[in-house]
């Protein structure tokens, strides 16, 4: 009649329970309310006044869905989530167990559909089409790209002791400054600022150091240091020779420079005579002085002055035979400026002999 309450069959032998006012639907047991369907359409249970299509209102709400199949693990429950396309319904993903033999519990975006994970009304985490996960960015460049806007990426605490944390990689490990890796090139993330990259890539156990002045991207890295597998430190080059454990291209600065000289560390050890300090200083007087630039130098920067590796006395050069060693050089010397002594106090006393014969 258009008023009322109908409770009964349609032409159509649809059941039903129809209110015709603008008023809320009530179902009870018990002699208590416990679901509700307002005028809006909302489906209360617990609740007299749902505020969405379904909302359920209880000390411990529970929602179960079961599947009926008589097995713990063969089971197919989740639920869906999707949209409407021309008309129809369109999925966009699912929550649940879609496995249907392995007990797993999926989170599931369909083709073109990301995973977002938020907290404190923002936007934390996200898993984009491409199976890249982001932690403080919506655009992660990598399998995991992590951004904080302290400076702050990743940090691993051991919970017993609150040191002693480790980041591992099976084949190489990147440590980087205001760079990320887009699959093809490194990048800035800031270009009026420099980077730079710590790596071990492959499984040679190297590990270089690189930098990078501010600039357009993708980043031109120079290398900077090289550390090899046998513990040989290279600073200007990448394959410091296996003969030092500190090779270095480029002039070098410092206090303070000590060599081991403590009979604690030599073996084979004996003096030289009057005949051997004789023998070097004919040596030493024969040696060339050169002045020379480094290949690496600027063409503008200064002359310097010194040896050549090929015209020194063999008792100084280094052994691989390209250097000069600068220990030897000062025994070297020492022992030529005691030849000359030796000759000075011989003129000496000759000179004192022709005196005295006056």
């Amino acid at each position: 009649t258009g008023a009322g309450l109908l409770i009964g069959y349609s032409a159509s032998d649809k059941a039903y329970i129809w209110n015709y006012q603008n008023t809320a639907l009530g179902f009870a047991v018990n002699n208590a309310e416990k679901m509700t369907i307002n005028n809006d359409g909302n489906v209360g249970i617990g609740t007299a006044a749902p505020a969405e299509e379904l909302e359920i209102f209880s000390t411990l709400p529970i929602i179960r869905i079961r599947d009926s199949d008589n097995s713990a693990e063969a089971t197919n429950v989740y639920i869906e989530l999707g949209g409407t396309s021309a008309g129809a319904w369109s999925r966009t993903g699912f929550i649940g167990d879609g496995s249907i033999s392995l007990q797993t519990i999926d989170m599931w975006g369909d083709s073109g559909t990301s995973l977002r994970f938020g907290a404190g009304g923002t936007e934390v985490m996200r898993i984009n089409t491409a199976g890249n996960v982001g932690i403080g960015t919506t655009a992660p460049g990598g399998k995991i790209d992590m951004r904080d806007a302290n400076g702050r990426q990743l940090l691993l605490t051991n919970s017993s002791t609150g040191s002693h944390s480790f980041l591992n990689a099976p084949v190489g490990a990147f440590l980087c400054g205001n760079a990320y890796w887009d699959q093809t090139n490194w990048n800035r993330f800031d270009t009026t600022k420099p980077a730079s990259l710590v790596t071990s890539f492959g499984d040679d156990g190297t590990i270089q150091f690189y930098t990078a002045p501010s600039g357009a991207n993708p980043i031109p890295w120079t290398e900077r240091m090289h550390i090899t597998n046998d513990g040989n430190v290279g600073i200007g080059t990448s394959t410091p020779t296996t003969s030092y454990k500190l090779d270095v291209i480029g002039a070098i600065r410092c206090e303070s420079l000590t060599q081991y000289s403590s009979k604690d560390y030599k073996q084979d050890i004996s003096a030289l005579d009057s005949s051997d300090y004789q023998e070097l200083l004919g040596k030493l007087t024969q040696t060339k002085v050169f002045r020379f630039r480094s290949k690496e130098a600027d063409e503008n920067s200064k002359l310097r002055l010194g040896l050549i590796a090929e015209e020194a006395p063999q008792e100084i050069v280094s052994q691989e035979g390209k250097g000069i060693d600068l220990g030897e050089a000062i025994g070297f010397l020492i022992a030529a400026v005691k030849a000359q002594q030796q000759q000075i106090q011989i003129l000496k006393e000759e000179i004192r002999k022709l005196k005295s014969s006056l």
